[in-house]
């Protein structure tokens, strides 16, 4: 039976909203957000970001630069970025963009390189109760292109191009990496088309840019030395775009 179970449901009111569980804060807040995944990232993040704003039921938020927050310390995977996302819509945010690691399907890749997630394939399960199953998991196209453009300029290697996002960390079989590989699918990851779907319903853009953590073929998978150590280098091109996003 395809998701959701309930037929008509992405026209049904909810019982229970975000703008339940949280506060409107006194001051306003960043209008856009970085979601940082890898723990000690975010805390390197934190060590040199501003204040910290307690607007949130998980996680935590701390102002990076004017009108971007980072939000990290909430958890991984698809239902706990839908309600991250949840809340950060209901308390006025407008823009939100993933920095963090994914498995590269492509060895050919080098481990330093960027990549810009252009579209999302939906094998998770949060994206089908907000997004109808035939809908695409897409990011914003200007987000997407001024991210690739931003960490270009910084002389950092990037490039774009598809996402598999699955709950299923321990079932990307053999098959189904072959297949995505040779689709062209360049990354594996367990969030972004969850990102894309609520930021499509709730009216936000989005983007995801990706370090390589590890590489994943039909052979094995490996870990590059130099893990996730390209992520601190993106902080700052993409804080750039989203800073310029906002001043658009």
């Amino acid at each position: 039976m395809p998701l959701p179970n309930f037929a008509g449901k992405h026209d049904a009111e909810a019982v229970f909203e975000a703008s339940d569980f949280v506060d409107q804060p006194d001051e306003p807040i960043p209008e856009t957000v970085v979601l940082c995944y890898q723990d000690g990232f975010f805390a390197d993040v934190v060590a040199t970001a501003g204040e910290r704003l307690d607007v949130l039921s998980e996680g935590r938020m701390h102002r990076v630069a004017d009108g971007v927050g980072a939000v990290g310390a909430f958890g991984v995977g698809s239902a706990v970025t839908a309600g991250v996302l949840e809340e950060l819509a209901a308390l006025g945010v407008e823009t939100v963009c993933i920095l963090g690691g994914a498995g590269c399907l492509d060895p050919s890749i080098p481990p330093e390189r960027a990549v810009v997630a252009t579209d999302a394939i939906r094998d998770e399960g949060a994206s089908y109760h907000y997004l109808p199953p035939e809908a695409p998991a897409e990011p914003s196209p200007a987000l997407t292109a001024e991210l690739k453009r931003s960490i270009a300029d910084a002389g950092l290697s990037v490039e774009a191009g598809p996402t598999w996002t699955t709950d299923a960390f321990f079932r990307e079989t053999v098959p189904e990496v072959r297949q995505y590989r040779e689709d062209g699918v360049r990354t594996v990851e367990m969030e972004a088309a969850t990102l894309f779907a609520v930021a499509a319903c709730r009216d936000l853009d989005a983007g995801a840019v990706f370090s390589i953590g590890d590489y994943v073929t039909p052979e094995e998978r490996t870990v590059p030395a130099a893990s996730h150590e390209t992520l601190p280098d993106l902080l700052s091109p993409v804080v750039e775009s989203l800073a310029t996003h906002v001043s658009e």
